[in-house]
């Protein structure tokens, strides 16, 4: 309850930044859009730019990479004399536990701070949405929000229930009792007995499909957030090669933990660092250029906001979904006394928050 209770008092001040970030969103938008008019008169500036937008979105899809090269930290301390063979990082539930708690905590600012205010603006910049008031667009769009992730929430409830019942079919009792104990009702000592080693073969492959459904739904979400990132640092670019280098160098800093999240997951679900490594170049290059090539296309015809609002909003509610209902309880799970998940979530939350403020 303790925890509970800080991450929605976490969740409010989140919501408060959002309601602070409208305005100066809207200032800052202003601001680059005076200064985009004014760098458009250079149409050699703009033809340069086409070229370097395409060099700078790769560039910024790279950067993930950097941050899930951490899995690698352990094999390059290995190498250091002295150090055993068996030494890990990565196995270690400590580590796993904070990982995941780091990774709650950017992820409520990815949604609050970042996604939720550019669906809002994506929305109301449409010219397809003019007619609609701004007022009404905003409660139609937090009701679907809401909507959509209730109803997803039900349906996995619905679909873990029918798993289960259809395992008690197919699978002794035993090893029923365990897989249900361990991963829903767990006291802390048969939690610590699963870590030292004291656990079932179905229940090792039953921790491994839960990372698998988390990184699964990361890699989806992040695939769809990186769209429009792709095709934004790509306009930049082509109004201002300039300020396309400034932009993608401050949406940088964000991605590198960003690597870490969606790598984290894929490595404990699959239990390969390349796999993880391939996932997130993935999830986040392959989009961005994908956004890339829309920018280059809205060049040629008629592009409307509304995309880009679309886009910023499922992968809201996707990483909504799997925030609170797959990672938030993943993270207790290896830290049941909560020794170290709270004060991890607020460092990923201040991270976050240091590297917004320090952008903008």
């Amino acid at each position: 309850m303790k925890l509970v209770a800080k991450l929605i008092v976490l969740l409010f001040v989140a919501i408060a930044a959002v309601s602070a970030h409208g305005s100066g969103h809207k200032e800052a938008s202003e601001q680059t859009g005076a200064d985009d008019v004014s760098s458009s008169d250079s149409n050699e500036d703009s033809a340069f730019g086409l070229k370097v937008g395409f060099i700078l979105v790769t560039l910024g899809g790279l950067v993930p990479v950097l941050g899930a090269s951490l899995l690698y930290v352990e094999d390059l301390i290995k190498l250091i004399p002295g150090v055993s063979p068996t030494f890990t990082i990565t196995n270690n539930q400590t580590f796993l536990a904070s990982v995941m708690s780091f990774s709650i905590g950017v992820l409520l600012c990815t949604i609050f701070l970042a996604l939720i205010p550019e669906a809002f603006e994506g929305f109301e910049t449409s010219k397809l949405l003019e007619p609609v008031g701004s007022d009404k667009l905003r409660l139609v769009i937090g009701c679907a929000v809401f909507a959509i992730f209730v109803i997803a929430t039900i349906a996995k409830r619905v679909l873990w229930k029918s798993g289960h019942d259809h395992g008690h079919h197919h699978h002794p009792p035993a090893n029923t009792s365990i897989s249900r104990v361990s991963y829903r009702n767990a006291s802390e000592k048969e939690l610590i007995e699963e870590e030292v080693g004291d656990i079932s073969t179905m229940s090792v492959r039953d921790e491994a499909t839960n990372f698998r459904s988390v990184a699964n739904k990361l890699m989806i979400a992040f695939f769809i957030h990186n769209i429009p990132e792709g095709l934004v640092t790509f306009m930049t670019a082509f109004e201002s090669y300039k300020t396309g280098i400034m932009f993608t160098i401050a949406l940088s800093l964000h991605k590198f933990p960003e690597g870490i999240m969606i790598a984290a997951p894929i490595y404990y679900g699959y239990r390969s660092k390349w796999k993880a490594i391939v996932g997130v170049l993935v999830s986040t290059l392959i989009p961005q250029l994908i956004g890339a090539l829309l920018g280059w296309a809205s060049t040629k015809i008629s592009y409307d906001s509304i995309i880009t609002g679309v886009m910023f909003l499922v992968a809201t509610t996707i990483l909504s979904e799997t925030t609170m209902n797959e990672v938030i309880p993943m993270a207790r799970q290896y830290d049941p006394n909560d020794k170290c998940m709270t004060n991890w979530v607020l460092i990923g939350m201040s991270l976050f928050l240091f590297l917004k403020f320090l952008v903008e």
